[in-house]
């Protein structure tokens, strides 16, 4: 089987195989940044007794996002797909096969109080469970909405 496709930019994607990522790598590093500073100003301020729990469990927070990761990967060849949800140490590991998915869906809606249109790009299984892939406005996710038609062309 030879498939075309062509590259999209921050999407890694090979010959066959499609791979969705959760969230960038700007937003990843800004929050680990964030959570640094937090340590080490409060490290710094044990020393004059002045630190703060609750600055304490906004670093976890913002280092746990930083660390966060919900990886969809589509293995055409194989015939698989691979999902690796939650925090990179504890991480939770499915794998699908294609018989098992119904459909790829995309539903774009708007939102009550905006303005903007959002879509949400998902995996519907024959037993009749959906998972999320992607849920985002749709101007921001373009790349990943062809990707994922060209999933839904390919898988069917």
């Amino acid at each position: 089987m030879i498939i075309v496709m062509r590259k999209i930019p921050f999407l890694r994607q090979k010959d066959d195989t499609f791979i969705f990522k959760h969230s960038s790598f700007f937003l990843r590093t800004f929050n680990f940044c964030i959570a640094v500073f937090i340590f080490i100003s409060n490290i710094l301020g044990i020393k004059e007794n002045s630190y703060s729990l609750v600055a304490i469990g906004v670093g976890i927070f913002c280092l746990l996002i930083s660390c966060y990761q919900n990886l969809w990967i589509f293995q055409l060849d194989k015939k698989i797909i691979l999902n690796k949800k939650g925090v990179f140490f504890l991480s939770r590991k499915q794998t699908f096969t294609f018989s098992e998915v119904s459909a790829i869906l995309i539903e774009k809606y708007m939102r009550s109080a905006g303005k903007a249109e959002y879509t949400e790009i998902s995996v519907q299984f024959k037993d009749g469970e959906t998972q999320v892939i992607e849920s985002e406005k749709t101007k921001k996710i373009k790349d990943k909405i062809e990707m994922a038609e060209e999933l839904q062309r390919l898988i069917h």
